[in-house]
């Protein structure tokens, strides 16, 4: 066989190739508006087979009916396409037992925080860090000294870890972006220079706070403070699934043995 008829044959593949994958795209776009039943009906006896026994075992795994229709009427087009191409259900997705087990026991999707929650959620962090700082250095200072920590009133407290909480949470969106969409490197370096710098003049600013808005309260209620604040954002990101924190991201979850 010369080079002309190798091309030739290669061709001719391609064009087969090329004809294969338009009459699955066909069937595709044909069977999206029928109902699932008649989707079913229009599979291989092999097929029709697969997708009975799967129903068979999703049912005994205790998923429900409305829940299995949503599964099908996902698998079911997928199972047409690969008919086309000469490919049954068990080598597309595996024996029906195990590829209903897959079903049943998948992991839940990660639960979308909105950036408000996780802007609290920090808040919470810093807040429970200032009390406790902030109640350390009551009990380690000397009477004669309390009345010179106004950067430890608790209005500047909750300031810094307002700024520090909102301030590292929207940088660390930021470097969550994708690449395509993450803003240049040297604005998230300025941002964070200008929330460290904001920070700074929180602490500086307690001293010029009148005492009035701005107490020194003692160790003791700091510290029952950084309990109290600590046990509510604990509850607060269990209501909103939030994990990981603006020290890190989440760790992915461990897969099942």
């Amino acid at each position: 066989m010369d080079n002309r008829q190798k091309n030739a044959k290669a061709a001719k593949q391609q064009q087969q190739a090329r004809a294969q994958a338009k009459k699955a795209e066909k069937t595709l776009t044909q069977i999206s508006d029928t109902d699932l039943d008649q989707q079913i009906a229009n599979l291989t006896k092999r097929n029709n087979e697969y997708v009975f026994r799967l129903r068979k075992a999703l049912t005994e795994g205790g998923m429900s009916q409305d829940k299995q229709v949503a599964v099908l009427k996902e698998l079911v087009p997928q199972i047409m396409a690969a008919q086309v191409k000469g490919q049954p259900a068990n080598q597309l997705f595996g024996p029906p037992l195990a590829k209903a087990n897959s079903l049943i026991n998948a992991p839940k999707p990660a639960k979308k925080v909105p950036m408000w929650a996780k802007m609290v959620d920090s808040m919470g962090l810093f807040a429970v860090f200032m009390f406790a700082f902030g109640a350390l250095s009551l009990f380690t200072s000397k009477p004669s000294q309390k009345g010179q920590l106004q950067s430890f009133g608790l209005l500047s407290l909750l300031l810094i870890a307002i700024v520090a909480g909102a301030g590292l949470s929207l940088i660390q969106e930021m470097m969550a972006q994708p690449k395509g969409k993450r803003r240049p490197w040297w604005q998230i370096v300025l941002i964070g220079i200008v929330v460290f710098l904001a920070m700074l003049a929180m602490v500086s600013l307690g001293v010029f706070i009148p005492k009035v808005i701005n107490p020194i309260l003692s160790g003791p209620v700091y510290a029952v403070l950084a309990a109290l604040i600590y046990g509510g954002r604990w509850y607060f990101r269990k209501q909103f699934g939030i994990t990981g924190n603006v020290f890190g991201p989440a760790a992915p979850p461990k897969k099942k043995a």
